[in-house]
């Protein structure tokens, strides 16, 4: 089977995640990645498609094997897609959607099509922006070890 009648054949999952994909990207593109913090977005974003791109033959080479296991990767991952499209919640938002690739290529292809996109699904972990909580935890003890050593340095020096 070729790419183009695999495209054919599933033309509904292709224009449901375009549906949920563009406008994501899109408001992306304007709004958080043009931050400097955030600005390797869309750099991780083309790499990740690149990869998928290059890996679609060897997708659509494999055999179908439907595993039913998938929609469990796929609801879930729709519902924090809705919760996180209408909270405005990033991280719900571009999170959702790896398990929803993830759910999709279950099904359509098994475990081996899982294989195949494994890595282009890992790297699309870097896309997905943390909250402030998150980096707070991480370095609240690096902040306080600085902070202590910036006041002792300021109080020796207003010593002299």
């Amino acid at each position: 089977m070729n790419l183009s009648a695999l495209l054919r054949r599933n033309i509904i999952w292709v224009f449901g995640v375009l549906v949920l994909f563009v406008p994501t990207i899109t408001e992306l593109a304007t709004t958080l990645w043009k931050g400097t913090d955030q600005e390797h977005g869309p750099i991780i974003f083309a790499l990740v498609c690149w990869v998928i791109w290059r890996e679609l033959p060897r997708l659509v080479a494999l055999p179908d094997r439907s595993v039913q296991w998938g929609w469990l990767l796929i609801l879930p991952a729709l519902f924090c897609y809705v919760v996180g499209r209408s909270q405005q919640i990033w991280l719900f938002e571009l999170g959702a959607f790896i398990p929803l690739l993830a759910g999709i290529t279950l099904l359509h292809k098994g475990w081996a099509g899982l294989r195949v996109l494994s890595f282009p699904l890992f790297f699309m972990l870097f896309i997905i922006p943390l909250a402030g909580v998150f980096f707070d935890a991480l370095t609240n003890g690096r902040n306080q070890y600085i902070s202590a050593i910036a006041e002792n340095t300021l109080d020796e020096g207003s010593m002299v």
